[in-house]
């Protein structure tokens, strides 16, 4: 299970170093200020609908509210920030998590430690049993027939 979970994550950082490398030239200050800045609403429109694409594979709010800012200025900048930032955390797909009583249950029955303890604890169980078997009333009977 552990090993899934590692080839899940490497595949993750894979996925966002290639898309990365594939929008390199995206969010460079050239590209903001041919493609968004001064563009009117189709640079609006474009800014909010890349940024809340990047920000739903994990780009920081920061740079999101940074780059509205440079593009649009404070108030307007932090409005179409806010927007995409919101966009992309309506269109990100849920994790996969589990909730506190599965990880406790996959805790207690795959930790190490937790069932070392559980079989010493069943170890003393019965160590108790015994011990007290002595003080329990025992009772015998023979009955022998004989016939002449």
């Amino acid at each position: 299970m552990t090993l899934r979970y590692i080839v899940r994550g490497l595949l993750v950082i894979l996925a966002l170093v290639t898309v990365g490398y594939l929008l390199k030239d995206v969010l460079d200050q050239q590209w903001i200020d041919a493609q968004i800045r001064d563009q009117g609403a189709r640079g609006e429109l474009l800014f909010v609908v890349v940024c809340s694409l990047l920000g739903s594979i994990g780009l920081a709010r920061q740079l999101i509210a940074f780059l509205g800012g440079y593009a649009f200025g404070v108030v307007w900048g932090f409005t179409l920030a806010m927007l995409a930032v919101v966009a992309a955390l309506t269109t990100t797909l849920p994790a996969d998590a589990q909730d506190l009583r599965e990880s406790l249950a996959l805790a207690h029955e795959t930790n190490p430690t937790l069932i070392a303890q559980r079989e010493q604890l069943r170890a003393t169980n019965e160590l108790v049993a015994q011990a007290l078997s002595g003080y329990c009333f025992c009772s015998s009977a023979y009955v022998s027939i004989a016939s002449s």
